[in-house]
């Protein structure tokens, strides 16, 4: 056992609070004997200056050396340990009429000042003796606003466990600091793994991975925290942008027109230079300028705001965001039952993720909830959901959880948070009082609520595919849907199970499943069979003759052919065709903004409409009416007339219809100057690209070097620690100034390594967004290429040379390489991994292979050619004879369809680390290599 006695020397003067503690003045020698815990926690010893004995805290001393003997008579008996607490401040003076009182926590306390919370190790605050007012230490310089109220009593319900440590926390406090810090995702995830103020700090990629965080930006944001919380030394991230600048007073704004934000990368303060902490809500940001700071930052010196933006311009600077907005500001629930945002993503998920497994609980990883996100958030409206970018349901399901999440009022509201807490706490079947309380909520926020839980009701009706029961969905939304008013955030933690019942609750006993069950079934008219012949034939409600002589009527025509036939018309264009779904109804299919609508025009009691009640006696009285008025009348969003019928006996080419208000010359000279601009952007994107693929490879070595030198201090680290524990004392204070050299090292090697890596994942980003444009731009250059040609055999057929054609169209334009994905170029039969890989190997990235399976009867595998290595991919089939990498993806219906569709698109999509496409056909690449 150690024994003896050490010796420290204070730092600072320490003012005692009883007779246990010792007066100290700076330059005091203590002593005390060994063994002792903590030399940072209290510790127990005699002063020599007075020879009085007592208590001190440790972290107001250094070491200064050891003792092996003392004289007796100079050390008096040590009295009896009081436990450990930790020192009042004297009270400050009075501020705005507070009484302000130094102290110190070590659980998050709420700053009413810019109402954000203090948390940290021993963090100091302010708090008034009259009133409870909390604040940070700098934001107490103007409480000006805050008037001070004595208090002579307290709610016992407000009383709070006490902790002198956060390695005494608890797994509900960890709970509530994560609620305090917008980290609350996850919060359930670490209570179940019991994480508690111990095994917080021992926390790394590795086992925050176990616990359920995949999201690389969230672990980075979560691993600094951390380290906030324990040593308050987190990475710092210098910033020149606003170098230079003049600092505004403390207590000012500088200026700034600072906005609340949402980040989905990592972001830091500009002004404290440290990481703006949370998931959502981060911080602030000035809408002219672009500075991010710390709420609790906002007033502490801030530089200057110049009037102009010097910071990258992001998503936040749309000038009309979608996300992040009022309800009642995005819709009007007469109109439609919820957000554009919403209806859209649900009516996704409910046409093709219902039977997703994990739909809602699985967050994907990579860029494209984002990329969705920020299209939803510029233009609602004009993002087809259908569209091959947007078909993964998971990306969509983050798209929705986002948009909640980021409502500045919570659909339930704030208000409303206490209410239906003590409503489930004193019954938790008590469905009826909170259909009740949900009944005084703003109209909006009903419409919404109605909305999401017939959605919830129906993705649980398929658990048995989805696994997503009304638990595991009130699991994942009851932190996004419930929130209580921000200075009560730590109650979440406390409520975590009351918030979960509540929404439990709803989704089983609401009126939802029996609305649903009525609007699948809307009472109709059946419609008539089609009659045999003249004599037997039915009449029906609308007059027959008349809407059969009319132009614009398809009769049974399919949606695939009108949709076809509706491509690249102009606003006001439209058919109507009977509907297939609703017997006896018709569906009116519009051109609008440039994508085509599709209405249902209902019938009921004789009478044809668009909704309830309906008042036209035909179709084609209905189609008269809006030929001359905007279904704006109808729907808002619909500000066109029906001015365009699409005739169904029109049989010519497009070109020869527009030839009689345009000629042929002035068409064909646009389309060729409009193809020789998209080539020109072509080549300039293919530059690019091939540009940043080979910075992608350059930042890998620079990557590995960065690796390898983190790794090379923490060895030296390691060394270090066990040379400290066998050094003699007098050279452990060398030791230790070289221990802090080496750690800050190893500071300044992570800080660059985590530069570097978000250098290479922007990179990365951009050459990903490049390869998209190009494939873009491909399709419409090809497209070009075909209408250019069709133009020029009409110009042959007018008798126009072969010369005067080659005059008018430039020579020299861009051809897009036609490969030959003949099938002949790509199949094989029955032939081992072994033989694929030796025909591909030292073959480009994207050459490809479709084999038989020689395991699976009748069924296919791809071997691929990427990254020097030879991948090789399973092709499912299904009873239908549809094709497909994934069991939800069975959309093509033979193997060429599918080969086309990835000869265009990357197979990033089912797997992130796969950027390419089935480029080349291997025989085509080892007929090249011969003729080489």
């Amino acid at each position: 056992m150690d024994t003896g006695w050490a010796q420290f020397r204070t730092l600072y003067d320490f003012i005692p609070r009883n007779d246990r503690e010792i007066a100290l003045l700076e330059g005091d020698v203590l002593i005390v004997a060994k063994p002792y815990e903590d030399s940072k926690d209290w510790l127990v010893g005699q002063n020599q200056r007075t020879g009085q004995h007592g208590d001190f805290p440790g972290n107001y001393v250094e070491h200064i050396g050891d003792i092996d003997t003392i004289e007796e008579d100079k050390i008096e008996p040590e009295p009896e340990k009081p436990p450990p607490v930790p020192p009042r401040l004297p009270r400050q003076p009075t501020q705005d009429g507070h009484k302000l009182l130094k102290m110190y926590s070590a659980v998050p306390v709420f700053c009413y000042r810019c109402e954000d919370f203090i948390w940290g190790r021993v963090k100091e605050y302010y708090k008034c003796q009259d009133c409870n007012l909390t604040c940070h230490l700098g934001c107490a310089i103007d409480l000006k606003n805050f008037q001070c109220i004595k208090t002579d009593a307290e709610d016992e319900s407000g009383y709070e466990r006490l902790v002198s440590s956060i390695d005494q926390w608890g797994t509900e406090d960890v709970m509530t600091w994560l609620a305090t810090t917008n980290y609350y995702t996850y919060a359930e995830a670490f209570r179940d793994f019991g994480v508690d103020g111990c095994t917080l700090p021992q926390l790394n990629e590795e086992s925050l991975v176990k616990i359920g965080v995949t999201d690389q930006a969230h672990q980075q944001s979560l691993l600094y925290i951390i380290k906030e919380l324990f040593s308050s030394d987190s990475p710092e991230r210098q910033s020149n942008i606003f170098c230079g600048v003049q600092k505004a007073p403390k207590g000012s704004d500088g200026g700034h027109t600072f906005k609340a934000q949402n980040f989905y990368s990592l972001q830091w303060c500009d002004n404290c230079e440290k990481c703006l902490w949370g998931l959502h809500d981060q911080g602030l940001q000035c809408t002219v300028c672009g500075l991010c700071c710390h709420r609790k930052c906002k007033i502490d010196g801030i530089p200057v705001c110049p009037m102009r933006r010097v910071k990258g311009a992001r998503d936040s600077d749309i000038e009309d965001p979608v996300f992040g907005q009022e309800l009642s500001s995005c819709f009007q629930s007469s109109s439609r039952p919820a957000p554009i945002v919403i209806m859209k993503c649900v009516q996704a998920i409910e046409a093709r993720g219902l039977k997703v497994e994990g739909i809602y609980s699985w967050t994907p990883e990579g860029s494209e909830k984002y990329n969705l996100r920020s299209a939803l958030n510029q233009n609602p409206e004009s993002v087809n959901m259908k569209d091959e970018e947007w078909n993964n349901p998971h990306c969509i399901a983050s798209a929705l959880k986002m948009y909640l999440q980021e409502l500045p009022t919570c659909l339930f509201t704030e208000e409303k948070y206490h209410d239906l807490i003590e409503i489930c706490q004193s019954n938790p079947n008590c469905i009826d009082n909170l259909l009740r309380e949900i009944d005084t909520l703003p109209h909006p926020n009903k419409s919404v609520i109605n909305y999401l839980m017939k959605h919830f009701h129906m993705v649980c009706k398929h658990q048995q595919h989805n696994k997503m029961s009304s638990m595991d969905l009130s699991r994942i939304f009851a932190h996004i849907l419930l929130k209580p008013p921000k200075r009560d955030l730590k109650k979440m933690a406390t409520n975590h199970e009351i918030q979960i019942q509540i929404l439990d609750t709803l989704i089983n006993q609401g009126p939802w499943s029996v609305e649903e069950i009525a609007e699948e079934a809307p009472p109709v008219p059946p419609r008539p069979h089609k009659p045999q012949s003249q004599s037997g034939s039915v009449s029906r409600p609308d007059p027959l003759p008349d809407l059969k002589e009319q132009v614009w009527y398809w009769g049974e025509a399919s949606k695939e052919q009108v949709q076809e036939r509706m491509k690249d018309t102009e606003d006001g264009s439209f058919i109507v065709r009977d509907s297939k779904r609703f017997q006896g109804e018709y569906t009116l299919t519009l051109m609008k903004g440039g994508v085509t609508k599709l209405i249902r025009i209902m019938y009921k009691n004789n009478k044809y409409g668009f909704s309830e009640p309906l008042t036209f006696h035909s179709v084609v009285e209905l189609v008269n009416y809006y030929k001359g008025r905007s279904l704006a009348q109808y729907n808002p969003k619909l500000d066109v007339r029906l001015t365009h019928p699409i005739s169904k006996y029109e049989q010519e080419d497009e070109v020869a219809q527009n030839s009689e208000n345009i000629t042929i010359l002035e068409d064909l000279e646009k389309i060729n100057a409009e193809l020789d601009s998209e080539t020109k952007n072509f080549e300039g994107l293919r530059k690019e690209y091939d540009e940043s693929i080979q910075n992608i490879a350059d930042l890998q070595l620079v990557l590995d070097a960065h690796k390898s030198v983190v790794l090379m201090i923490e060895e030296q680290i390691r060394i270090h620690e066990s040379f400290q524990r066998e050094a003699p004392p007098q050279a452990r204070v060398m030791l230790r100034t070289n221990f802090e050299l080496l750690k800050h090292r190893l500071n300044e090697a992570q800080c660059e390594l985590l530069e570097s890596e978000r250098e290479n994942s922007n990179i990365t980003e951009d050459s990903r967004q490049k390869d998209q444009q190009m494939n873009i731009l491909r399709s419409k250059i090809i497209e070009l290429q075909k209408n250019r040609q069709r133009y020029m055999d009409i110009l042959k057929e007018k008798g126009y040379s072969h010369d005067e054609i080659k005059d008018i169209v430039n020579e020299g334009i861009y051809q897009i390489p036609d490969i030959d994905m003949s099938e002949k170029n790509w199949r094989f039969g029955k032939i081992t991994r072994e033989e694929s890989e030796n025909l591909l190997k030292d073959c480009p990235d994207g050459t490809f292979m479709i084999r038989e399976s020689i395991n699976r009867k009748d069924e296919f595998s791809v071997s691929l050619s990427f990254d020097f290595k030879v991948r090789h991919i399973a092709i499912y089939n299904d009873s239908r004879g549809h094709f497909g990498f994934a069991a939800n993806f069975m959309l093509y219906e033979s193997l060429a369809d599918l080969v086309n569709h990835y000869h265009r698109n990357s197979l990033q999509k089912h797997n992130p680390h796969l950027a390419t496409k089935l480029a080349f056909p291997v025989k085509l690449v080892l007929e090249q290599r011969k003729l080489n």
